[in-house]
């Protein structure tokens, strides 16, 4: 009988007119998913405290055909808005340090939705907002690449600042503590370790371009090899067999001079600009 004499009313007139609402009003992700969790709540609190079950329906519907869709679009332009940013509009500088205006932002829009997403109880939904939450860490991410490709003309300064901005993530996530991004957060540290490894390679080719020019084309550039199978390698290189004893000689006596010298440059370097300090630590032992 209820739904005989209100649903016209319910549907036509509230359903219609929140979804106009919606539709021309809003435009944060987080107001939709505070609503949402009203409309959850209400829902058991019908249930529970006065054993209504005739709005389910209603409700239900209300959430599946208003108030996620609403949300899944209103995401979609964040991201969207993400992706197409014109990374020329920025003025960077020449400063290679953490990025106020992208990464702290784009950290500030993520750990507020996982801030909701742990305090709301959406178990059927949760899954959904995850994966949104991941494919927006991969846009940062990108974002961040981008901006070093176009502002630093020097691979160092764009490992550094990649090194500087990626870590910004890693500490702030990790300080949070939330369970669900885990798996995120690691491998949001892989990519920061490896950027790493490349700072600490430019630093050492541009401080012992010689060497490592000798050197380099008998690595197994990431692949294991026996060694035996190296020695075999190194004795067919071409570059090997031109080479002289007095040239290594000299190659090897300036190396045993300065090679302190420069590591510690290199160590001054990677403190005075990557801001973190157990990258300084773990810099320092790799020299």
């Amino acid at each position: 009988m209820f739904n005989k004499i209100f649903r016209q009313i319910l549907l036509k007139f509230y359903m219609d007119k929140l979804k106009e609402n919606c539709e021309w009003c809003v435009y944060d992700p987080y107001t939709i998913l505070i609503m949402i969790q009203i409309n959850e709540d209400c829902k058991k609190q019908m249930q529970r405290v006065y054993r209504m079950t005739i709005l389910d329906s209603f409700l239900h519907k209300l959430s599946i055909y208003v108030l996620w869709p609403r949300f899944s679009h209103i995401f979609d332009l964040h991201l969207d808005n993400i992706q197409m940013c014109e990374v020329r509009n920025y003025k960077l500088n020449n400063h290679a340090g953490l990025h106020i205006m992208t990464t702290v932002r784009c950290y500030q829009f993520l750990i507020g939705l996982l801030k909701l997403q742990e305090a709301m109880n959406l178990s059927e939904q949760n899954n959904m907002l995850r994966q949104r939450y991941s494919r927006c860490l991969i846009e940062v991410k990108t974002l961040v690449k981008r901006m070093a490709d176009e502002h630093f003309m020097q691979h160092k300064d764009r490992y550094i600042f990649l090194v500087n901005n990626f870590e910004f993530l890693v500490i702030e996530l990790n300080k949070n503590n939330f369970k669900k991004c885990k798996n995120d957060v690691q491998v949001l540290q892989k990519d920061l370790e490896g950027q790493m490894e490349k700072l600490i390679e430019t630093y050492l080719t541009l401080n012992f371009e010689e060497l490592y020019k000798l050197v380099y084309p008998f690595t197994p550039d990431g692949q294991e090899e026996s060694s035996k199978k190296a020695q075999e390698d190194l004795v067919t290189k071409d570059s090997v067999k031109h080479l002289k004893a007095a040239e290594l000689e000299s190659m090897g006596k300036d190396f045993l001079k300065n090679y302190k010298q420069k590591v510690e440059q290199i160590i001054k370097d990677i403190r005075n600009n990557v801001s973190n300090t157990s990258f300084q630590l773990d810099a320092s032992k790799k020299q």
